[in-house]
């Protein structure tokens, strides 16, 4: 293992066990990345981490990874020094992807879509497709909401065709699949169209475990709407799937909820308030078609709008926002039976 010359280092990002720095090295002009363990005495884990790292370096291409060069120390401290391609951490690129917490969380649509728009350009040009597949479906549902789309619940752009992309779906990670059906869900619940929202949700639920996190709780979320829209006019035995399907995202929603109810208790007091109409049509005499009176959940959304028939709360649904940063998701909760 070689000794360093003297690096000049710059954090970028700093993790638990790693740091990534961009070094310079006196008398070379050429960019570094350095990787270093974190504060304290570093692992054994970690140290073998940087050596496997370094081992690859012959078979990483330098046209688009950033290559080992070095295995050395610095201050008595082993580091890895790569290439510094230029640009951004991958996973900072993925976090930019992920705009719909900001969606849900009431941020501006121009904004949020000048987020995705930049992302997708630097993803593009990094040749990172992964990230390129996460932020198309998620842009095509901005656009769609500010109505910049031809049709309303289609995803349909200049430069992306709805039907070519799903045609290749399969052939994708299976994360990129489900973040396709969960905004594909949505646009066509916020379209009108249940039938086709709920036909998304069927194709996304066995991708859960794909995504655990916000994306998960949007999809149990929309899918339950989707069916309590659809309540009305469906048959005796869709009726009853319909129910079942309602009972399960309200049991998930509820344990959310318990967790985190600043994000998750309006969701769940809305999925539950239809649920509560469902029961009471059954009470109902035949012919008789009062919507019935139902006391909303003590939920801050819900008191500033107070409504006495709980078919109003579905058509609140797309104006619900979280009023603080997306937790609480991960813990003992568990996918519902579709």
């Amino acid at each position: 293992m070689a000794t360093a010359s003297k690096y000049v280092l710059e954090p970028i990002r700093a993790g638990a066990e790693f740091t990534l720095y961009r070094a310079r090295q006196h008398g070379n002009p050429s960019p570094l990345l350095v990787v270093a363990p974190g504060a304290g005495q570093p692992l054994p884990q970690s140290l073998r981490r940087l050596e496997h790292e370094y081992s690859l370096a012959g078979e990483l291409d330098p046209a688009w990874a950033a290559k080992p060069l070095a295995l050395t120390q610095r201050e008595g401290r082993t580091i890895l020094v790569v290439s510094d391609l230029g640009g951004e951490p991958l996973d900072r690129v993925l976090e930019r992807a992920r705009e719909q917490p900001l969606v849900a969380m009431g941020g501006s649509l121009v904004e949020v879509q000048r987020e995705a728009e930049s992302s997708l350009t630097f993803a593009g040009k990094s040749k990172f497709g992964f990230a390129a597949d996460l932020i198309i479906p998620q842009l095509g549902l901005i656009r769609m909401l500010r109505g910049l789309t031809p049709n309303f619940g289609s995803f349909v752009y200049a430069e992306f065709e709805e039907e070519e992309f799903e045609r290749d779906l399969n052939s994708r990670p299976a994360v990129v699949q489900f973040w396709y059906w969960a905004r594909r869900l949505q646009a066509r619940f916020y379209a009108g169209d249940f039938t086709s929202a709920i036909e998304a949700s069927l194709k996304a639920r066995p991708l859960l475990v794909a995504s655990p996190n916000f994306e998960w709780a949007e999809c149990e979320f929309y899918s339950a709407l989707a069916r309590a829209a659809l309540w009305d006019s469906a048959t005796v035995d869709q009726r009853r799937e319909h129910c079942d399907a309602l009972e399960a995202r309200y049991k998930q929603l509820q344990t959310w909820a318990e967790h985190c109810p600043e994000n998750f208790e309006n969701r769940a007091a809305l999925v539950g308030a239809e649920i509560a109409r469902f029961q009471a049509a059954r009470l109902r005499p035949s012919g008789i078609t009062n919507k019935p009176s139902v006391r909303p959940a003590r939920t801050s959304i819900m008191r500033r709008s107070p409504m006495r028939s709980p078919r109003a709360f579905t058509r609140l649904a797309a104006s619900i926002r979280s009023p603080r940063p997306i937790s609480g998701m991960r813990g003992t909760a568990t996918v519902a039976a579709p």
